[in-house]
């Protein structure tokens, strides 16, 4: 018999379009995952032979450290004498669990309308070519994923409800970070964007602002700052959602498909990023919402101190490190079994912390499918900074272009590293010369005159006879040395992108940035 078994559950990203708050997105996010890695635990004891997700030794499931879901939509089972019926079954006594845990009172009512709402789909398939087991029932779970349930009863949201309400200290948040924990893990946008003061050595002080463990997120955080006298600064007001996905993953997959130890290989090695990835983005002071497969969903800080260091690190850092991570256990397998390692590409929208979440969330994930993934190679940063005021910068910046993209690294955390010290006056010199050179670039004729320059290989005579003065002269002058730094950022990036406008939008943005963290004003 060679009946393979597959199943998906959904809507995730529908789920997360009706919350509100940030604890209530994780909750979602967590949800599903929990029901997937509950499934895996379920049907592990009833005898199912799993194909996909790897289970982790005896120990079966993996945990994260922080809270995130690391278990992705979909699970697939090879031929064990189980039936579509005997997965139902299971999946009925999950729901019935979660009904009673989400009302105890109304379990019923309850019960029928999760099985309304939540669009779970299961295929049952003889398959007789290995090769083809994924791709097949990858297909057709596609497919399946085109037929939404539709919820008949609709004066309560039961779900949602719980999610917004009762899961900080419910069943997800006990099964995600066990009995014994004490911080909260699942913080409010403002602590988010905050992140930096809260590990600036007066912990006491940024504790008692926030008044109120669970209600901070009603709680006017930077307000309350201030008066406990910390220093705020713009992009202490300004948070990140990034979303992330793999790029050129079916080349894989279709390379180990034909051996099932290789693709639980390749399962393990997703589950081991995700658990990666999520120390260091929490080691970066975000929260990781979402780490499913190769798929990342994540709130950030703008910028934020080092844990226990003075330091400070960037989001340009962050995609750095998580690119290592990811080369270090997906790239690796991928080596391993002769094909292209694959890459990571990310949507990030910088947005105020007054900003909608849900909108902030659409427009990160438009930014990675549209803008990020469209690029020819992929592996592509797609970035908007939107101000407070609604005026927005954007660009895409191809890492495949390794000369530019470098370098734009090394720029970034030059003039970042110690935003948090006391240096106010080199701080303000930074930011004020780099306004002078942001306005220049919003000028159509003084860009047009600077395209010409870069593209005829004169950027040096032009920023000699634009930046004449005296304050800018001397090889040791902060000034003279940040000017010839963007001078070569510049010339980077024309040589690595053939579009003006591409360059105009990644110097402006890049720069823009970096004026951001270093200005004490708006």
């Amino acid at each position: 018999m060679t009946k393979y078994l597959a199943l998906t559950i959904g809507p995730i990203y529908e789920t997360f379009a009706q919350v509100k708050k940030t604890r209530a997105v994780w909750a979602a996010s967590y949800f599903f995952s929990w029901f997937m890695k509950e499934l895996t635990i379920q049907t592990n004891k009833d005898g199912f032979k799993i194909l996909m997700p790897a289970l982790n030794g005896d120990q079966v499931t993996f945990d994260s450290q922080y809270g995130s879901g690391l278990y992705a939509d979909r699970i697939y089972f090879e031929p064990s004498g189980k039936t579509k019926a005997d997965l139902e079954n299971i999946v009925k006594n999950i729901i019935a669990g979660i009904a009673k845990e989400i009302d105890p009172t109304r379990k019923e009512l309850v019960e029928n309308y999760l099985k309304q709402y939540l669009n779970i789909h299961i295929m049952e398939v003889d398959i007789s070519e290995k090769g083809k087991v994924l791709k097949t029932m990858n297909d057709l779970l596609d497919q399946k994923e085109l037929m939404q349930n539709y919820v008949f009863e609709i004066s309560e949201n039961h779900l949602i409800n719980y999610l917004e309400e009762k899961a900080k200290d419910g069943f997800l948040a006990l099964a995600a970070f066990g009995e014994n924990y004490k911080e909260r893990n699942f913080r409010s946008v403002s602590e988010i964007a905050t992140s930096t003061l809260y590990r600036s050595g007066e912990k006491t002080k940024y504790i008692k602002a926030l008044r109120d463990d669970f209600k901070s997120e009603d709680t006017d955080l930077i307000k309350e700052l201030e008066e406990q006298k910390f220093d705020i600064f713009p992009y202490h007001k300004y948070y990140a959602v990034m979303y992330a996905d793999g790029d050129n993953i079916g080349a894989l997959l279709k390379a180990v498909s034909d051996d099932f130890d290789k693709l639980k290989g390749f399962s393990k090695q997703l589950f081991e990023f995700g658990q990666y990835a999520e120390k260091i983005i929490a080691d970066y002071g975000g929260n990781g919402i979402y780490l499913g497969g190769e798929d990342i969903l994540a709130f950030l800080p703008v910028a934020c101190i080092n844990q226990g260091k003075t330091e400070t690190n960037t989001i340009f850092q962050l995609i750095h490190d998580l690119d290592v991570c990811f080369g270090n256990t997906i790239g690796a397998y991928a080596k391993e079994n002769k094909v292209e390692p694959p890459t990571l590409s990310y949507g990030i929208m910088i947005s105020y912390i007054k900003h909608p979440l849900k909108e902030a969330m659409l427009i990160a994930h438009e930014l990675m499918e549209n803008v990020a993934k469209k690029t020819p190679y992929k592996n592509s940063v797609a970035l908007r900074l939107q101000k407070h005021s609604g005026q927005h910068m954007d660009c895409c910046i191809e890492k495949a272009k390794t000369c530019s993209w470098s370098y734009i690294k090394e720029l970034v955390k030059a003039y970042s590293i110690n935003i948090n010290d006391e240096k106010k006056t080199e701080r303000k010199a930074n930011a004020d010369l780099l306004s002078g050179l942001i306005h220049r670039f919003k000028d159509d004729m003084y860009f047009e005159v600077f395209s010409i320059a870069a593209r005829g290989n004169r950027l040096e005579p032009f920023f000699e006879n634009f930046f004449d003065e005296k304050i800018h002269r001397g090889d040791d002058n902060p000034k003279n040395i940040f000017l010839k730094k963007v001078r070569e950022l510049s010339k980077k990036v024309f040589n690595d992108y053939p579009d003006n406008q591409k360059c105009r939008d990644i110097i402006f943005t890049v720069l823009r940035y970096i004026h951001f963290i270093n200005a004490e004003k708006e």
